[in-house]
């Protein structure tokens, strides 16, 4: 997802904020607040919800206008009829598109003649821009860009002015701590060449270049487990047919990576060591939290990962996990430190448990 700066005179809009969706492949379209403080605060509000926090209230914590392209298999049939009896046209049978104003506390209003040209206004300037800047902004790092665009053959003839990134989008305008070289990794490790080994050879350079950014970050704010763990992730994500990290940014994928790390073994948990909050964790990386939230939960479900998962917990945390001890025998399920010496052996003979204990 990108993250805007959009200036719409006519329509009262100054210095808002516009995120392109569509990173984890489930919707696609556009969100508008009315300041990058609105953007924020949702994803705050989306990364408590993703942690198992339950609000005591709704509050979106900003209004929020969205457009969003549906497929028209998902529409109600009456809504199908309907577009069929006037003759509607749309792009593609993925493109229905869907506007919703809504409140802070989650409130959606019926919409108006306004709202419907503002988002007509808002999706021609967004596919202009992405049309003549779309390669600029798949790279790594860009330099800002800014367009103006007069619709002409909208009432009133608005003016659209986009920026990407958004100035204050300090997770991609800072550079502290956000080196993104891609440098080969070094020095190398036999057990990283192992892993090498293990990836098919047409994902070999995307092994290595999401790894020189988890190396980067994992060495310098974490530590050596969540080096290797993010690693071996990078790896088997690489193994995937087809594996997700063909598409989408290298750094994207990278911070998805820790952060999915991170989400296992409570990284975010500021009674928890190491800690790192999930904003500064996506500012190391230059990346936009609700994006690295987006990535890390295609992840997590593709891998089918949980909190405590013992396949990606922290090789010091397994002791008080205890996820990574639990066996069934003859039905009962129980704590294979609890069990007697035969069955340990046995389940760690079948992988079953972490180590045998002592």
């Amino acid at each position: 997802g990108e993250v805007l700066r959009l200036d719409m005179p006519s329509f009262g809009l100054t210095d808002a904020c516009v995120s392109v969706i569509g990173a984890a492949g489930e919707s696609f379209g556009f969100l508008l607040f009315d300041s990058i403080q609105g953007f924020e605060a949702m994803g705050r509000l989306g990364e408590a919800v993703a942690s198992g926090e339950k609000p005591d209230r709704v509050d979106l914590g900003t209004a929020v206008f969205s457009v969003n392209f549906d497929r028209g298999s998902e529409l109600p049939a009456t809504m199908r009829k309907e577009v069929a009896k006037h003759g509607w046209k749309v792009v593609s049978p993925q493109a229905y598109p869907h506007i919703r104003r809504i409140d802070a506390d989650c409130v959606v209003h019926p919409l108006d003649d306004r709202d419907v040209l503002l988002a007509t206004a808002c999706a021609k300037g967004l596919a202009q821009f992405f049309a003549e800047h779309g390669e600029r902004l798949a790279a790594e790092r860009i330099e800002p860009i800014t367009a103006v665009y007069s619709l002409s053959t909208l009432p009133g003839q608005p003016k659209v002015r986009l920026t990407f990134p958004h100035p204050e989008a300090h997770w991609l305008t800072e550079e502290d701590d956000a080196d993104t070289t891609t440098e080969a990794p070094a020095p190398a490790s036999p057990r990283l060449d192992n892993l090498l080994k293990s990836v098919p050879k047409a994902m070999r350079g995307t092994f290595e270049e999401v790894v020189v950014q988890t190396d980067r970050v994992c060495s310098k704010h974490l530590n050596e487990e969540y080096c290797q763990l993010s690693r071996e992730l990078t790896a088997t994500l690489c193994r995937k047919r087809p594996s997700p990290l063909e598409k989408g940014k290298i750094t994207t994928w990278a911070c998805a990576v820790v952060y999915t790390l991170g989400f296992v073994n409570f990284l975010f948990d500021e009674a928890s060591s190491p800690f790192l909050s999930r904003g500064d964790l996506c500012k190391l990386f230059r990346t936009a939290p609700s994006t690295a939230s987006a990535r890390a939960t295609e992840i997590k479900k593709l891998l089918d990962i949980g909190q405590l998962e013992p396949r990606w917990c922290l090789p010091s945390k397994l002791d008080s996990n205890p996820l990574a001890w639990m066996i069934e025998v003859d039905g009962f399920v129980l704590d294979a430190r609890q069990a007697p010496r035969q069955i340990q052996e046995l389940a760690s003979q079948k992988g079953l448990i972490p180590y045998l204990p002592q």
